[in-house]
């Protein structure tokens, strides 16, 4: 069974089961990703078109969800982020750790790519525990807090004779 068979058959209920098969890449992909910026001459500019390459962008939306799946232990699953915004963390980490080396591109983009998961998924996953346990909250009953109670002595309000 190739690739693209699997990935047909494959029910999307299950992807809280097993979300790595729902997120993977196949190698093919990667070799053609791979290649197409080896032509490129300028260390700066060939980082630069890597990183934010709409291919980058497809794995750091999958390394998000995955990160916050994972953390939460199976219970949230997130849906892709706004591109813009994502952009804008990515461009302010390629301006602070970037390193511009003419080799190890595929660990600079990885170390890049860390950066941006933990920052915004570190971001996610608050609102996503703050959110289940909101939603902890409003199914249960509320808890009212118990009538005041009169402690003077007299059994009268204060001013009253």
């Amino acid at each position: 069974m190739s690739n693209k068979d699997y990935y047909t058959k494959f029910n999307l209920k299950n992807a809280q089961k097993n979300p790595s098969v729902l997120l993977q890449a196949s190698l093919d992909d990667f070799k053609k990703y791979n290649n197409q910026f080896k032509q490129s001459e300028n260390t700066e500019n060939k980082l630069h078109m890597i990183f934010f390459s709409e291919e980058n962008m497809e794995i750091l939306q999958k390394q998000l969800i995955l990160y916050v799946f994972e953390k939460t232990k199976k219970q949230v699953l997130v849906p892709k982020q706004d591109p813009l915004s994502l952009k804008m963390v990515m461009k302010y980490f390629y301006n602070e750790a970037a390193q511009f080396l003419d080799k190890n591109y595929t660990e600079q983009i990885q170390k890049l790519n860390n950066l941006v998961t933990h920052h915004i998924g570190g971001k996610m996953l608050t609102m996503a525990n703050q959110h289940v346990k909101y939603v902890e909250e409003i199914s249960n009953p509320r808890k009212l807090l118990p009538l005041p109670k009169n402690v003077n002595k007299t059994k009268n309000l204060p001013g009253q004779i």
